[in-house]
């Protein structure tokens, strides 16, 4: 099911009102205002280098959002992790405080992203597979089948270490790539 214009914007006000850090490498219209993301991001032909960015509510001078670039992400998985999660803490979260952790995933074929699915799902992950965007109005294509997977935990960087196995495994094993994780802001 493909999201709506509709969709896209109450998203996009959502993101803006719940505070966010994302390192993605890639952004689309599916993603939650549980924005917290980093880990092994991919570098396909025609990707931006990803970066870490915080989204904050409006300034008072019109409600605009205020986002600000903190930087790239740095190379090397713990590297990108601690980065992350200190911008998590600089913005204002308590990275002490359980949240909301969403990985996103990428897969060539709706039967891969189902597989990992149910293999996340095992490890207690509520998790679901996306259909893929198709080729949007700039022209990009994206064909990938999305698998996002959600779970409670500490964004800590031994969370991170104990979850890295799994997915590169995963990855290998479908011929995917994972694109990170976002969490939620606690105050």
């Amino acid at each position: 099911m493909r999201p709506s214009v509709l969709g896209i914007l109450f998203f996009v006000a959502l993101l803006i009102v719940a505070g966010v850090v994302t390192t993605r490498t890639s952004v689309s219209p599916n993603d939650t205002p549980v924005s917290q993301r980093t880990a092994a991001p991919s570098h396909d032909a025609g990707a931006d280098d990803p970066a870490i960015y915080v989204a904050q509510p409006g300034n008072g001078s019109g409600n605009a959002p205020v986002v600000q670039r903190i930087g790239p992400v740095p190379r090397g998985t713990d590297a990108a992790d601690r980065a992350v999660i200190a911008a998590l803490r600089k913005a204002g979260s308590d990275v002490s405080r359980p949240t909301n952790i969403r990985h996103y995933f990428y897969m060539p074929t709706e039967r891969e992203a189902g597989a990992v699915a149910l293999t996340l799902r095992a490890y207690g992950y509520h998790a679901w597979v996306e259909a893929p965007l198709g080729k949007l109005s700039d022209g990009r294509a994206y064909n990938d089948w999305a698998v996002i997977a959600e779970k409670t935990a500490v964004p800590s960087l031994q969370t991170f270490r104990d979850t890295r196995p799994i997915f590169d495994e995963l990855v290998v094993k479908y011929h995917g790539r994972y694109d990170g994780w976002e969490a939620q802001l606690q105050r």
